[in-house]
């Protein structure tokens, strides 16, 4: 008996959170079996399998064949049917274990698609040996010079998984050499395409996928590989609005609406994707209750507090800080932050206690595409409210996922809480700051450059006002050395000002950087501040999610640099964890050393912090 299955394309999703590679493809299959003996009831549910199957209706495929393997374990060939939906739909785990199975039970006579499907599963499940040992069964059961289409095709995508194009491109175009009907021309045509995104030509994918859907518009497969290379090619928007419109067709109405969510999530559109996942649940999409949790926790209220103490040589700091980001209106959300710090010790030649207060109101509005600009007001109060003030700040960051992101941040009044000087003397500033980044299309490298203005004033009762300009600037290069997309902590938290979101996924990341200050130094014994460096660094970070739940992480970093202004050396290094205890809470821990400060003040300094993030 000859049972035909579509084997889609499965499209595996990059969110924040998760990125993997495509393997499966658009090939028309055909694969003789011989059928068991079943009796009118088994009969029955084998015929509504393969008409569900042959509808491309994989669900209630996968129903018919499970009711079949209930009633008999053995049943190798609905075993084998179970395999090849959960290849089609994803499943890889799945496809690896029943396909392994069936062939364990079944007679040992060739049968290529079998191993063809189960080593491209393995390769996605990053079991890359095993996956190539079932490849190179398929390619030798084929034969080097096979006629027979299907065999043709196998043996041309197992040319292009090994990353031997030309030899796979010469067997798709020799069996278009051989004619057929305009469906097969169709299928070999996009296995083309398939070829080149495997060895990550996407330019050349997107180019004959654009030229093959110009004589075919509205071929559904094609438009969804399309949406692949664009994303791909980082054109986020392209494919989010080719997804759009797949989405409404009623063909495979569930899987494009999740599919679109996703695309969604990756363009940082969140109150669209989460309606949209919710969507897809309502369709009939299983397992959708991570990313759907996922969203709610990125858009619910979220409050944190937590304590800090730091060291510099003019003394201790402890203090509590509490805040608040509430979302008010779609993308609007109000941010609320209070501190309160202390200071103690440092030389005897100063006051050795001061405390400050600090409390900042701020509105921001999160851009459709990921940016956000905003505005907040701070007042802040030290000792018994012999002095206080009030201050402002506006900010503008443009989406992280443009190739060319710009940060823009002014600043009015604000506390300077660098040291345990500037906090006891009433230290406050004036700030205006601009930083550029620029990555290629790969997103393995980021330009920086940037820099800033700030007058620094001194103005606690019994200290005589003065000022200070600085003027400070950066150039730059990172390298994203090592990266697990999959790896990422369920945990998502906002930055110390509740900003911008604070994420953690495995990588590592190489940086070197050029900076040059130039500053007054008017301060006299309050504080010493450096009037010039010119400072060359070399750092690194490695991030890893030590669990795949992602509920641990951790993070070190550390800098090496020399000073050629005051030829000396620098240094510093730090660390933090990330526990997601629960769904909703985060507790992160920081610590950080350094042999002086990046802006200015010199001597070792030491920042130390622990805060719980909770979402209501």
């Amino acid at each position: 008996m000859t049972c035909c299955a579509t084997v889609l394309a499965l499209e595996i999703v990059s969110s924040p959170a998760r990125a993997e590679e495509t393997l499966s493809s658009a090939t028309e299959v055909s694969v003789e079996v011989s059928a068991p003996a079943y009796d009118g009831y088994q009969a029955l549910l084998d015929w509504e399998a393969h008409d569900a199957l042959a509808k491309g209706d994989f669900r209630r495929a996968w129903h018919f064949f499970w009711r079949l393997l209930q009633i008999d374990p053995y049943d190798t060939r609905a075993m084998r049917e179970c395999g090849r939906i959960a290849h089609a739909t994803g499943r890889f785990t799945h496809a690896v274990d029943l396909l392994g199975r069936a062939y364990a039970l079944s007679p040992r006579g060739p049968d290529p698609e079998l191993h063809y499907l189960r080593g491209e599963a393995l390769i996605v499940l990053g079991r890359t040996a095993d996956g190539q040992r079932a490849l190179d069964k398929a390619a030798t059961e084929i034969g080097e010079a096979p006629t027979d289409r299907r065999h043709v095709l196998w043996l041309a995508r197992i040319h292009a998984l090994r990353g031997d194009v030309e030899g796979a491109l010469a067997l798709y175009d020799s069996e278009i050499a051989r004619g057929g009907t305009v469906d097969t021309n169709a299928e070999v045509a996009l296995l083309r395409v398939e070829t080149f995104a495997f060895d990550k030509r996407w330019t050349d994918a997107e180019r004959e996928l654009r030229a093959f859907l110009r004589d075919r518009p509205d071929h559904q497969r094609g438009r969804e590989m399309l949406a692949w290379v664009l994303d791909a090619r980082g054109k986020l928007d392209e494919s989010t609005a080719v997804r759009a419109v797949l989405a409404q067709e009623w063909v495979d109405h569930a899987r494009r609406t999740e599919a679109y969510a996703r695309s969604l999530e990756r363009s940082l559109r969140y109150p669209e994707a989460l309606v949209q996942y919710r969507h897809a649940e309502r369709l009939g999409v299983d397992e959708l209750d991570d990313e759907i949790g996922r969203l709610q926790r990125r858009l619910s209220p979220e409050i944190a507090g937590g304590v800090v103490r730091r060291g510099d040589p003019s003394g201790v700091i402890d203090g509590f800080i509490a805040g608040a980001s509430i979302p008010v209106h779609r993308r609007a959300r109000v941010t609320l932050l209070g501190t309160r710090e202390t200071t103690s010790g440092g030389p005897s030649v100063v006051m050795t206690q001061g405390t400050m207060t600090s409390a900042t109101a701020s509105a921001i509005v999160d851009g459709k595409l990921g940016g956000l600009f905003g505005a907040g007001a701070t007042a802040q109060q030290i000792d018994d409210g012999s002095e206080s003030a009030i201050g402002a700040s506006a900010f503008l960051r443009t989406s992280p996922r443009h190739q060319l992101q710009l940060h823009m941040r002014l600043d009015y009044d604000l506390p300077w809480r660098e040291s345990a000087s500037t906090i006891r003397n009433g230290g406050r500033y004036d700030a205006a700051s601009l930083q550029l980044y620029a990555s290629p299309s790969s997103r393995r490298l980021l330009l920086s450059a940037g820099g800033h203005f700030r007058r620094l004033s001194l103005t606690a009762e019994g200290v005589d006002a003065m000022d200070a300009d600085q003027i400070f600037g950066f150039a730059g290069v990172d390298w994203v050395a090592w990266r697990a997309p999959g790896r990422v902590a369920r945990a998502e938290v906002f930055d110390e000002d509740l900003i911008a979101p604070r994420a953690m996924a495995s990588s590592a990341v190489l940086s070197l950087r050029h900076y040059e200050m130039a500053s007054d130094n008017p301060f006299g014994e309050q504080l010493f501040l450096i009037e010039r460096s010119s400072i060359d660094e070399a750092s690194g970070i490695l991030r890893h999610v030590l669990d795949r739940g992602g509920r641990l992480g951790a993070e070190v970093r550390g800098g090496l640099g020399y000073d050629w202004g005051r030829e000396v050396r620098i240094w510093r290094a730090g660390g933090s964890a990330l526990l997601s205890a629960t769904a909703s809470s985060r507790l992160t821990v920081d610590y950080d050393v350094a042999s002086e400060s990046g802006t200015g003040l010199s001597g070792r300094r030491h920042v130390g912090q622990v805060v719980l993030h909770v979402d209501l």
